[in-house]
């Protein structure tokens, strides 16, 4: 808690601007004095040693110490600089890992889309027969002679084999072709 301010003996009720400035300017002297005999006692070191404050507080460390504290400030420059090489060399990699993260994405998604068309085109060359239940051995061969037979279409398929549970056979057709073929004669599998 602050002092109150003393009154002065005519009861004016504070300090008077005369005893303010007079009050700063004993305290800068004061302050001026301290810096003095600061400096003072170092000239009395350097007078008496002949050296610097610097060399006089380096004489109290061993010599021995000192050169390797100074080793060790060498060291702690190089493994900084080291540090901030390895630090810009891992926030580049992670810049090029994005980088090539967003090009496999993309080259994915473009991947993806080649597929579906690729299995969308396939699937519409495919054709499901239900109803033959006689055909064995060689299932492509077998399903080329009834659709000549019956449906009478000349025609290639790639691969023809049966699905769920031997009831149906899915016949993949090679072109789009052969498969409209098909379904326009169709009609003569109901006479």
């Amino acid at each position: 808690m602050p002092k109150s301010p003393k009154r002065d003996k005519r009861g004016y009720g504070g300090i008077t601007e005369k005893n303010k400035v007079l009050r700063k300017e004993l305290t800068a002297v004061r302050e001026e004095n301290g810096e003095q005999r600061r400096k003072r006692r170092w000239w009395d070191v350097e007078r008496k040693h002949g050296s610097t404050q610097k060399e006089f507080q380096n004489r109290k460390i061993p010599k021995e110490i000192r050169e390797d504290m100074a080793g060790i400030r060498e060291e702690n420059k190089v493994l900084r600089k080291e540090i901030t090489a390895v630090r810009e060399e891992i926030r580049g990699r992670e810049e090029k890992g994005q980088t090539q993260k967003a090009d496999w994405m993309n080259r994915m998604k473009i991947i993806e889309k080649k597929m579906e068309q690729r299995e969308k085109k396939e699937r519409k060359n495919n054709v499901i027969i239900t109803g033959i239940g006689g055909i064995s051995g060689n299932m492509e061969r077998g399903v080329e002679e009834w659709l000549e037979k019956e449906i009478e279409v000349k025609m290639n398929e790639k691969e023809a084999f049966r699905i769920n549970k031997n009831k149906m056979i899915l016949a993949k057709i090679e072109t789009w072709e052969q498969k409209k073929d098909i379904i326009l004669n169709k009609s003569k599998l109901k006479e």
